[in-house]
């Protein structure tokens, strides 16, 4: 713990320890040898030498993976519970090179970009009432390093008109070079 506390400044280990007793567990196994004898402790090793890794890149991918289907539906109270224990795996992650240690870095700014923005939504939503700070969170927002697919997820909004007030033709937006009209322009071709 002096070692993480050092290294990435945690302090609160409640968090992780979940990650520290799997480690623990999975650093030792216990094999049965003759009966009415002792069993015989024996350390897992990925490499001569080297102990069993418990967490992989490849785990960290799969999750980061999750996390961003929860996003990507909308889910995001789930998404936010993935990225955070994406975080929280990430100083437990055991790479071998220097590439994969550039992934692992990804990974971690990744779910660090991802959960900042989805603290953002939520507190755009708690301002709903100040307009000045909902724009100010946008702002901040739009900083966010997010995939181009999901930059606008939390901002969309389905929109669909009464069912009493729809007519066979869109409704004319206003005029001007704005992207409503270029979008009336696309609907009024496709009709």
């Amino acid at each position: 713990m002096q070692l993480l506390n050092r290294q990435i400044a945690a302090t609160a280990f409640d968090t992780v320890k979940s990650k520290f007793v799997r480690c623990h567990l999975s650093s030792t196994m216990k094999v049965e040898g003759m009966p009415f004898a002792p069993p015989i402790n024996v350390h897992p090793a990925r490499k001569p030498g080297l102990p069993a890794a418990s967490f992989t890149l490849s785990m960290g991918m799969g999750m980061l993976k999750n996390a961003y289907n929860f996003f990507k539906g909308g889910k995001f109270a789930e998404a936010a519970k993935a990225f955070t224990e994406v975080l929280h795996m990430v100083p437990f992650i055991v790479v071998d090179t220097k590439p994969e240690a550039a992934q692992v870095k990804e990974l971690l700014e990744n779910a660090r970009e991802y959960l900042t923005a989805i603290r953002l939504k939520a507190a755009m939503a708690d301002s709903a009432g100040d307009p000045v700070r909902a724009t100010e969170l946008s702002a901040y927002f739009t900083h966010c390093n997010l995939q181009p697919a999901h930059l606008l997820l939390p901002c969309a909004r389905p929109w669909a008109p009464p069912s009493s007030t729809r007519t066979s033709s869109p409704p004319r937006p206003s005029r001007g070079g704005c992207w409503s009209s270029q979008i009336w322009r696309a609907r009024r071709t496709r009709i």
